[in-house]
């Protein structure tokens, strides 16, 4: 069962995948995220993954960054930044 969980906008990157992994292990792995009025909206389900494996990076304009050494991108998406809106790209670490 999917679960959506806000995060503010004054996290920064680090903070909110701090957040997000952390999160993780209670209500499962990230699917999804997006921006809804002024805060992070993330989808969490199914199977919690192994710890410490999400990698938040940004986007590159439109582009995906190339993947850190071993992971494969989850999903694309826009949350706030420090109070800015901000394209990200969601890697599992495997």
């Amino acid at each position: 069962m999917a679960t959506d969980l806000k995060y503010h906008s004054r996290h920064s990157l680090g903070q909110l995948e701090l957040a997000m992994r952390n999160d993780e292990q209670w209500w499962g792995a990230l699917t999804a995220f997006e921006v809804i009025d002024n805060y992070t909206l993330a989808t969490l389900g199914d199977e919690p993954p192994a710890i410490d494996s999400l990698v938040l990076l940004p986007m590159i304009g439109d582009t995906v960054p190339p993947a850190p050494g071993g992971a494969e991108l989850i999903t694309t998406g826009e949350a706030v930044i420090s109070g800015e809106p901000m394209k990200l790209a969601a890697f599992r670490r495997g």
